[in-house]
């Protein structure tokens, strides 16, 4: 096996770097690693060397290795994202920089594993997602009472006034003229018929606020169209 570089300084930052490590020769035989970088594949030092890489991809994508593995010779460098495939059959997603003949017949590979950092990105995104699930269907509810309230408000509470205006109307068309309590009371009967027309107006106004009818019978041009001529 050819020997890699023995360098003190280098052995020393080498093997303390907490992110893996790994140099591989020609063949793409790995001729060294650190502690992480067995750590993260699950392999012995001594079982390490002479693994391959296409051996610790991911079988999907050992197919792809010797064509980006000459693309990298080529140009000196890559980076990217990669699928390892640990001695226990388990996958780790990882980001990869590599640097080819940084020692003649040597290529150097620095590795970030990020499995867990992916996963926790998926989870928000699923949380998140949940979340506007929820929000929508919250929306939907909240809209659909609005909707029930504002018909209860504009048919029930609107005919209830409506029909007390007229019987207001009815006790005044049958009060004597000829008397001042008669005077007096046709007065505040004007007065309850004109608060409830007030009364009314309220209902319909808040009816609509809160639903506009040309929203469902016209559309939502109109509905804002309507809007716009209110405010």
């Amino acid at each position: 096996m050819r020997k890699t570089p023995s360098d003190h300084s280098f052995r020393i930052l080498f093997q303390t770097a907490l992110d893996p490590i790994l140099i591989w020769n020609n063949a793409r035989q790995c001729v060294d690693v650190n502690a992480a970088g067995c750590e993260l594949l699950g392999y012995s030092y001594e079982e390490m060397l002479g693994l391959t890489i296409d051996e610790v991809s991911s079988v999907d994508l050992r197919a792809t290795v010797p064509e980006r593995w000459a693309m990298f010779l080529e140009l000196g460098t890559i980076s990217g994202e990669w699928t390892l495939c640990r001695k226990d059959g388990t996958s780790r997603l990882v980001e990869f920089r590599g640097t080819a003949n940084f020692v003649p017949g040597l290529h150097l590979a620095f590795v970030r594993d990020l499995t867990e950092q992916k996963a926790a990105e998926q989870e928000v995104a699923r949380q998140r997602e949940q979340l506007r699930a929820v929000s929508a269907r919250l929306s939907r509810v909240s809209e659909h009472e609005r909707t029930e309230l504002a018909r209860e408000l504009h048919d029930q509470l609107g005919q209830l006034l409506t029909a007390l205006k007229m019987d207001a109307a009815f006790v005044r068309r049958q009060l004597p003229g000829d008397s001042n309590r008669s005077e007096e009371l046709r007065s505040k009967l004007t007065n309850i018929a004109d608060g409830l027309d007030t009364a009314i107006q309220e209902v319909r106004r808040i009816s609509a606020e809160m639903r506009p009818v040309a929203l469902d019978r016209l559309g939502l041009l109109e509905a804002l169209a309507w809007l716009c001529e209110e405010f």
